[in-house]
């Protein structure tokens, strides 16, 4: 008995070793602007994200401009008796808000103790963005057995930082614009050990800002409406745009003795901190600070000096050396041309020649 109980044990031990672990919680929001308790359902997914919680969130309105075809079959879906309502990979639902108070410490257990729960899957996604044409090639693996059937594969695309009056709040965020391929979702029916391509397409709004969007990507039991493995990538990450704002720094000219000051940005579009290095190949092109730290999904400015020495014209080139995936050394040409900033002089000056008498003409 003993034996048969150290085996059961052990093969428990095994199995949650080899467990997938789960990426994130993804946390879907019926809202809407109308409604008074909403806010607090919103702040308390900005609590979320502010305080590095592994979620990705999803806020899909209902009866007012921000509610779409994507945004209602969500709601549909699920259900809800009331707004607001979160789901928590589909499960545990919250009912209720507030006014003014974050719901932040209602949402936070539910994403701890699911966080905890190993999945089954893997999803990784590359995508391209040609006009208007989003397209997401997303893989998705099933390295382990799994019971769960009728596996619907979605990806929603959200939109952040939208300047809007409603309700004593003067923003939106996360809010869900777009579904690829559409909001009924991809069937996934795949073998253990096995893993596949979905290329999935739509159409991108040029009025979104890019830079302020997301894909989340999720797999979902369609009967039981439990999420099964989530993933999110900022949409600038998922396209591969670089998240360095300048090509090259071309300073205007400069006098000897003065400077001149150019700056630009460097955006984390990433889920993880970057740091790095920044170092010159000329001395006369001088960054204001040697290393960077930037947060998930935040953004810092660099100066960049311009101090000539002569008056010629420089060259350089300023390298950034850090963790942006796919960006890890990015080299920036510097160009700048000094001069001198007082007039001529003259010193040991001597004269030859007979003198010149100028004398003024009568009539």
């Amino acid at each position: 008995m003993k034996k048969i109980l150290l085996t059961l044990v052990f093969t428990s031990v095994l199995l949650f070793i080899l467990a997938v672990p789960r990426n994130l919680v993804v946390v879907e929001i019926a809202t809407g602007t109308w409604c008074t308790y909403c806010p607090g359902a919103a702040m308390g997914a900005d609590d979320l994200i502010a305080n590095g919680q592994p979620a990705a969130i999803i806020e899909n309105h209902t009866g007012d401009s921000f509610a779409n075809v994507y945004s209602n079959a969500r709601n549909s879906y699920y259900n809800p008796s009331g707004v607001p309502t979160a789901y928590f990979d589909g499960l545990n639902a919250v009912v209720g808000g507030d006014h003014t108070q974050s719901m932040y410490s209602y949402y936070l257990p539910r994403v701890t103790s699911r966080i905890a729960v190993p999945s089954k899957y893997t999803i990784s996604a590359t995508g391209n963005l040609t006009g208007n044409n989003l397209t997401v090639a997303a893989t998705v693996a099933k390295p382990e057995a799994d019971t769960n059937t009728n596996v619907l594969f979605h990806c929603v695309i959200t939109q952040s930082h939208i300047q809007y009056s409603w309700q004593g709040q003067t923003h939106l965020n996360f809010v869900n614009r777009l579904m690829l391929p559409n909001q009924n979702g991809t069937a996934v029916t795949l073998a253990t050990g096995e893993q596949q391509t979905y290329n999935l397409t739509g159409i991108f709004n040029p009025e979104w800002d890019i830079t302020s969007c997301e894909a989340v990507l999720f797999l979902q039991n369609n009967a039981t409406k439990e999420i099964l493995q989530g993933v999110k990538y900022s949409l600038p990450e998922l396209l591969g745009i670089n998240p360095i704002s300048v090509t090259e720094l071309n300073f205007p000219e400069t006098y000897i003795g003065g400077s001149s000051s150019l700056s630009f940005t460097i955006n984390n579009y990433f889920n993880f901190p970057v740091t790095g290095t920044i170092s010159s190949s000329n001395p006369v092109f001088i960054p204001e600070q040697t290393n960077f730290s930037i947060a998930a999904y935040q953004a810092t400015t660099i100066n960049v000096n311009f101090v000539p020495a002569s008056a010629v014209q420089y060259t350089g080139i300023l390298t950034l050396n850090s963790n942006l995936s796919g960006f890890n050394i990015v080299q920036i040409p510097l160009s700048g041309t000094g001069f001198f900033n007082a007039p001529p002089s003259v010193s040991n000056l001597i004269i030859v020649g007979p003198p010149v008498i100028y004398q003024g003409l009568t009539v």
